[in-house]
């Protein structure tokens, strides 16, 4: 089996960020600085778990390799794309619980495991199948108000010098002190809220007395005292790219 070359992540893929997977990214400048090391050739695993998309590789001479597994019901509509000669890349944009998932390539016919996966498992009838583990739930270019389940909705508020954070709105009629933000670290604030679907929400975050609109929502409106808010309509596609 070849050695990818390292380079090829960033010619590839150049906004690599933190991951979750066996195989961790940390950031860019790692990778950066991977690159300024006497270090020509790296073996990596497949796939390959970044913040928003999770990558499958396949090197060797192919006319066509595809990817079926328990992520897509073993649906054969995953066709891998040949970025240069004999690499074969997959990008899964797609949301996916946290589990284990198995699946398999099939190149020019022939099912096979991922020769680049070591994590692997064999079915009743001894056929070999690759292993995904998603720890947590795989949630590409998430998007805040994020929908969680059901009408549950997560709401994000972030700033390192903030100390109380509430939210008002339409759901709790402009009430600032009944729905409380908890603290989750490194400034983060979340809140999840049940709403009724197809409904359009004017809300506002309150930091430490102060109203202030949500900053990763740009639908701004103004409400009946003439203030600033975030305007939200409650549908899960609203939270989906």
């Amino acid at each position: 089996m070849k050695h990818f070359k390292i380079y090829l992540l960033l010619f590839l893929f150049p906004a690599l960020i933190i991951a979750q997977s066996r195989m961790i990214i940390p950031d860019e400048r790692k990778i950066n600085d991977l690159l300024t090391k006497d270090i020509t050739d790296i073996q990596f695993q497949s796939p390959m778990i970044l913040s928003n998309t999770i990558l499958f590789f396949y090197n060797g001479s192919a006319k066509s390799v595809q990817i079926a597994g328990d992520f897509n019901n073993w649906q054969n509509d995953l066709q891998m794309e040949e970025s240069r000669s004999n690499l074969w890349v997959l990008s899964l944009k797609d949301r996916i619980p946290a589990g284990q998932y198995k699946y398999r390539l099939k190149v020019d016919g022939f099912w096979i495991a991922d020769p680049l996966n070591p994590d692997y498992e064999f079915d009743m009838g001894r056929q070999k199948l690759s292993i995904l583990n998603l720890t947590n739930e795989f949630i590409p270019n998430k998007k805040f108000p994020f929908w969680v389940s059901n009408n549950t909705y997560l709401f994000q508020y972030k700033n390192t010098n903030a100390n109380i954070i509430t939210i008002a709105g339409d759901f709790n009629n402009w009430n600032p002190y009944s729905h409380q933000l908890k603290h989750k670290g490194a400034g983060i604030f979340e809140i999840e809220l049940e709403l009724d679907p197809k409904v359009i929400y004017l809300y506002s975050f309150i930091q430490d007395g102060i109203w202030i609109p949500d900053t990763y929502n740009k639908k701004q409106y103004r409400n009946a005292q003439n203030r600033a808010v975030s305007g939200f309509y409650a549908d899960k596609t609203n939270s989906i790219p």
